[in-house]
């Protein structure tokens, strides 16, 4: 049987040491040092915080993208596009509603964005881990960037348009 320490020798009081954790009736022989029992270890997993970028407007795609590209990298994550419509197909498709038609100007109506982390695709390897799922964690984070009017009027009196 182990034998084990009750108090640590007096100039050490501030270390602990693994044998002080083991019970006296146990044959086990710690392997790896374990913290002590009323530490506060938490064993949940952290969640990455994201900044929202909700009531942010654009006048322009390319003025999101340039927004988007940086907002990905300072925040390390990767979103991927699920979904877009151009403004020809989307006026095409309210012909009789134009006050819903969207100026062709700006070359998409919206585009629909979803985290990578939540997306599974076809492994594109041939390597001997194929069916390790690495990347996926089931997150549901999506949004969508629509062109709409902001409820402005410019000098002309016609209605702003803005992502």
């Amino acid at each position: 049987m182990a034998q084990t320490r009750k108090q640590p020798p007096p100039d050490l009081e501030d270390e602990f040491s693994d044998l002080d954790l083991i019970d006296e009736e146990s044959d086990v022989e710690p392997t790896q040092v374990s913290p002590p029992p009323n530490s506060a270890v938490s064993c949940s997993a952290a969640l990455a915080v994201v900044p929202s970028i909700l009531g942010k407007t654009f006048d322009s795609w390319g003025a999101f993208f340039q927004f988007w590209e940086q907002f990905e990298h300072q925040n390390l994550v990767v979103y991927r596009t699920r979904d877009c419509q151009t403004t020809k197909l989307y006026n095409r498709k309210r012909v009789n509603r134009p006050e819903l038609q969207v100026p062709s100007q700006f070359g998409y109506a919206f585009r629909k964005y979803a985290c990578t982390l939540g997306c599974q695709q076809k492994s594109r390897s041939t390597g001997k881990r194929a069916k390790r799922m690495e990347r996926y964690r089931n997150s549901k984070a999506m949004f969508r960037a629509a062109v709409v009017r902001s409820g402005e009027l410019d000098a002309e009196g016609k209605s702003v348009w803005t992502i």
